[in-house]
């Protein structure tokens, strides 16, 4: 698998839990999350708005002011054109 590939895939996981992140705010108040994850509003629209990719620090901070997994649930084989469910419990 080439480089690109792995750029191209971690960029749909990215999309994804962009997606997530945006489904679970819903209605709520950007400055709001923002407060409760400890996190800028500037730095948290720029990643909802995908001007940024953000980080893991930005992801755990999300998921724990949300309360939810902001993950995709579906993992992309590296080598494979097929998806998988993670087992119960993570990988």
């Amino acid at each position: 698998m080439t480089g690109l590939r792995y750029y191209q895939n971690a960029q749909l996981v990215v999309a994804q839990v962009r997606e997530n992140a945006r489904a679970a705010i819903a209605d709520s108040s950007l400055q709001d999350i923002a407060h409760r994850a400890g996190l800028d509003v500037d730095e948290l629209a720029a990643f909802l708005g995908g001007a940024i990719s953000g980080d893991l620090f930005i992801l755990s901070r999300l998921e724990h002011a949300l309360g939810v997994s902001l993950w995709p649930e579906a993992v992309v084989l590296a080598d494979t054109d097929r998806l998988t469910q993670c087992p119960e419990g993570g990988p």
